[in-house]
């Protein structure tokens, strides 16, 4: 799956791909394509499940203290910089 969303992420050949990830061989590169091709419908649904959940994670999750901060300080600085 990861071979799948860099592709669709970034593009690519798998000459691209593998320089990325060269722990990889070609092979393995296309064995994940032709895998990925074979459980297209199935890939798709698990990464769009996940996504979905990482966005109610997002919505739910307060912002951490250094998020925070971080405003603070950008604020503070575009004041200051008037």
């Amino acid at each position: 799956m990861l071979m799948a969303l860099d592709q669709q992420a970034y593009g690519g050949t798998p000459d691209q791909l593998q320089e990325q990830h060269p722990y990889l061989t070609f092979g393995q590169i296309y064995s994940a394509f032709a895998y990925y091709w074979d459980h297209k419908a199935e890939l798709d649904a698990d990464i769009d499940r996940r996504l979905q959940r990482i966005e109610q994670l997002r919505r739910e999750s307060q912002p951490s203290p250094l998020v925070e901060r971080l405003k603070q300080e950008r604020q503070s600085f575009l004041r200051d910089g008037e």
